[in-house]
C-alpha cells in the first residue's frame, strides 16, 4: 500500500486509466507490481477472453502475461 500511494500520482499520469483497468482484471497487489517492475516502460494490452494481457513495451509479443504469477521471479525489482 505504502508503494502505491507513493507511486499513484506518478502512474495515473504517466498511464492514465490503465491503472484501472489493471485493477479490473488484477488483484490490487498485481497491479501495483505490474506498475512497479514497469519502471517507467510503456505497457501494452490486449483484450483476450475475458481478460487483459500485459506485457512490457519493450519485450517480445510473445511475452503477454495473464497473470502477475506469469512474471518468472528472477524479474521482480525491489
Amino acid at each position: 500500500m505504502k508503494i502505491y500511494k507513493e507511486n499513484i500520482a506518478e502512474w495515473d499520469k504517466r498511464y492514465g486509466t490503465l491503472s484501472e483497468t489493471f485493477n479490473m482484471s488484477y488483484s490490487f497487489e498485481s497491479m501495483v507490481i505490474i506498475l512497479w517492475n514497469a519502471k517507467g516502460r510503456d505497457i501494452d494490452l490486449k483484450y483476450i477472453g475475458t481478460g487483459f494481457y500485459y506485457k512490457y513495451r519493450d519485450e517480445p509479443e510473445s511475452a503477454f502475461r495473464g497473470s502477475v504469477g506469469d512474471i518468472d521471479p528472477d524479474e521482480i525489482v525491489d
